[in-house]
């Protein structure tokens, strides 16, 4: 990307802005991030006139803690409006607290689907989640964390045995589908779509790097 710093009338430039739809973001401590999209046209030698309005910052900030009610030391918080990552990802201390400042209000509308200004925490061990927030400028919120599962397994032949050295794992729609209170497995990464390989002379496998929710269903597909 293409940076600079505005002078101290608030005037800034960008060269070689290569034309096209481009994003615009602006950030000042003590203000909220500004996302502007604008057009380059072609073989315009100057885009002038964006005027570039910084908000008031606001905070948020509270403690994590895993489903005993013990603090979660480590686990990353990010901040996200309408899905996109907001910069200033910060980690939970010793106590579980956290802070993240600089942030945007609250738009003026209901959250729908994850869209909105929301929470994301992740870490080692955990299931990735997201917590709408519809109130900034506090320090008491109190999120709780999931630990992650994960699958693991092995192949064999079904005639002698032995393990299949060389084979292929993808995750496919359940058989019979998700019944009543199940909920389809969610959250792994896409080369499960696909099918990741495994050459392990156990013929074991498993999903490891991947954080998985406890009690979801998926269906297993081998190949070999």
């Amino acid at each position: 990307g293409v940076h600079a710093v505005s002078r101290d009338a608030g005037e800034f430039a960008l060269e070689g802005v290569a034309e096209g739809s481009r994003e615009l973001w602006v950030r000042r401590a003590g203000r909220a991030m500004s996302h502007t999209v604008f057009e380059v046209p072609a073989g315009a030698p100057l885009v002038a006139g964006l005027e570039i309005a910084l908000l008031r910052g606001h905070f948020v900030g509270g403690v994590v803690v895993d489903a005993a009610g013990s603090p979660r030391a480590g686990v990353s918080v990010s901040a996200r409006l309408d899905h996109e990552y907001l910069e200033g990802t910060v980690k939970t201390g010793a106590d579980g607290r956290f802070r993240l400042e600089d942030l945007p209000p609250v738009p003026e509308r209901d959250t729908v689907g994850g869209a909105g200004l929301s929470l994301e925490l992740w870490g080692d061990g955990l299931v990735r989640a997201e917590h709408p927030l519809r109130e900034l400028d506090r320090d008491d919120l109190h999120l709780v964390v999931q630990a992650s599962g994960g699958l693991a397994g092995r192949v064999v032949d079904g005639a002698s045995g032995e393990p299949v050295r060389s084979f292929r794992v993808r995750f496919v729609d359940p058989v019979p589908a998700a019944g009543p209170g199940e909920e389809r497995l969610t959250g792994y990464t896409s080369d499960w779509v696909e099918g990741r390989n495994f050459a392990r002379e156990d013929g074991r496998w498993d999903t490891a790097g991947d954080e998985l929710r406890p009690g979801e269903v998926i269906g297993v597909e081998v190949s070999a």
